[in-house]
């Protein structure tokens, strides 16, 4: 772990009072930390969306387009430069072999470590590289001690290289900012991994910190009982890495089903905001009559207006309208597919039941699938859930 000193207390000597209080301060100067960084980092990221904005008195469209394009290349110079060291010289590089005390290490081969590249970011694999040689370190030290023996020199010089080429001084430093023991890479900006180090020196166990972007466990939409299974089950894929069990896979999503169909509607439903009811309902009292490409949201929320105003308890429950977040469901409904009402507000006099199976499949099955099929296995068809008799 970070061997951050205590400033005012001997924590061997203290009382249990002064060390709360210092753990506090801790905790204070943390937030303050974390708060500025923010708040800078924020404000630079909306100074380059003003510039994108016709609406910026610093407007230019050609300016932000070049901040993008070179934040690109310089991601992609950083991959080709880090691929050349694996694949041309590391197996050359015999001081370091020296300092890492190996006694062998052969050529890797290969066409790219580069597993997943952002705007700012480059996430290498160095499983190839730790198998060519015969490393007596973990893989976390054997990393970060490649680090500090090459990488941080060789990468230095190669972006005064790339500086240069531009005739401009040098501002980038490529940070390491995290190791994982594994990662899930399943689209553009919707990742997981099982940290094993993060700067500035915090060591983890494995699935002890799992941290997830842009994935269903981060969004607002996604009911709580289905955010925490998912949270179980991205354990699970990181836990078993490249031995996951099919079988073990259909009878946990089971397990799950059991507890879900206990739910209360609210807690499985998934909460989305309205915007441009009008424009997409065209009729909601004598009939439900909708636009093209009305999304099934919006959808929910006429089948909720059509029935309200033709109940009795128009009095007790409000109309949905644009600009309202609400939850909606899949139902057993013959006539509507969908139903959706407003949050604390679920109107179970005419509410229709809820379809469990086609809520389950889409709002944790789904999710789960593409994780599964990010890492090259087939996808469970919702049917091996609900069959009885196949384990």
């Amino acid at each position: 772990m970070y061997n951050f000193q205590l400033i005012n207390i001997d924590p061997y000597e203290c009382s249990l009072d002064e060390l709360q209080k210092e753990i506090d301060r801790l905790t204070s100067v943390k937030e303050e930390y974390f708060n500025t960084e923010q708040s800078i980092k924020i404000f630079i990221n909306s100074i380059y969306g003003g510039l994108a904005s016709p609406w910026f008195e610093g407007y230019n469209i050609a300016i932000a387009e070049a901040v993008t394009l070179q934040g690109q290349d310089i991601a992609q110079f950083a991959s080709r430069v880090i691929n050349d060291y694996i694949f041309n010289m590391w197996h050359l590089d015999k001081e370091v072999h020296e300092k890492l005390n190996l006694t062998y290490v052969n050529k890797v081969n290969g066409l790219t470590n580069t597993i997943y590249m952002d705007t700012d970011s480059v996430y290498v694999t160095f499983e190839h590289i730790i198998k060519s040689c015969d490393t007596k370190l973990n893989p976390v030290d054997f990393i970060l001690k490649l680090k500090e023996y090459r990488l941080n020199s060789y990468l230095k010089q190669k972006f005064e290289e790339y500086a240069a080429s531009f005739n401009t001084k040098n501002l980038q430093d490529l940070e390491l900012e995290k190791i994982s023991y594994s990662a899930l890479m399943v689209a553009k900006k919707k990742y997981s991994l099982d940290l094993a180090w993060k700067d500035p020196g915090v060591f983890f166990k494995p699935q002890e910190k799992i941290k997830t972007v842009g994935l269903e466990t981060q969004q607002g939409s996604t009911p709580k009982f289905v955010k925490k299974a998912l949270k179980e089950l991205i354990k699970m894929i990181h836990e078993k890495s490249k031995n996951l069990k099919y079988a073990e896979a259909v009878q946990r999503l089971k397990e799950y089903k059991k507890d879900f169909v206990l739910q209360y509607p609210e807690d499985l439903a998934k909460q989305q905001s309205i915007g441009d009811y009008e424009k997409y309902v065209l009729e909601d009292k004598k009939g439900i009559k909708l636009a093209s490409k009305a999304q099934a949201n919006v959808q929910s929320a006429a089948v909720y207006n059509y029935m309200l105003q033709n109940s009795k308890f128009k009095s007790k429950y409000n109309l949905i309208k644009t600009g309202d977040k609400i939850k909606w469901y899949y139902s057993k409904d013959t006539d509507y597919e969908v139903f959706g009402f407003l949050p604390n507000n679920y109107p179970y006099e005419f509410a229709p039941q809820v379809d469990y199976d086609k809520q389950f499949e889409r709002v944790l099955v789904d999710p789960f699938n593409r994780c599964i099929e990010a890492m090259g296995y087939n996808p469970i068809p919702g049917n091996l859930i609900y069959a009885r008799s196949l384990f």
